[in-house]
């Protein structure tokens, strides 16, 4: 049982190699098969309303993620098959904010998981 919290806690680090293969298959696909965002929790919308990110904008900044903004992922993504989650974190609005995504299905939308106001400071191993 110990472990297994212990398994939790862990946090995967993929090289900075990884990381920019990782987001050159992700824009690639979301050019051609787009990007569909699953609103995880309802005061998600709220928080985005509060900082006053709309739609359009989540999209620039999912488009603007970089490497550098990298923290954590591969993980193991229990609703799209083999895809794994990602989990990068930007600023907006002097806003830490929390952007999980996947590369979705084979011949499908990429995915955002998660796109909402960091409870916590990211770790980013690649900011300098």
């Amino acid at each position: 049982m110990e472990n297994n919290e212990q398994l939790k806690n862990v946090i995967l680090v993929s090289s900075f190699i990884e990381v920019q293969a990782f987001l050159k298959d992700f824009h690639a696909k979301y050019r051609q098969h787009d990007i569909v965002f699953m609103e995880e929790k309802m005061n998600n919308t709220n928080v985005l309303l509060s900082l006053d990110i709309a739609a359009l904008e989540k999209r620039e900044i999912i488009e603007s993620v970089l490497p550098i903004d990298y923290s954590a992922g591969p993980l193991n993504d229990q609703h799209f098959g083999n895809a794994s989650i990602w989990v990068f974190g930007k600023f907006s609005k002097q806003q830490e904010l929390l952007i999980k995504l996947s590369a979705g299905r084979l011949n499908s939308s990429v995915v955002c998981l998660a796109f909402l106001a960091a409870d916590k400071t990211l770790l980013y191993p690649y900011k300098n």
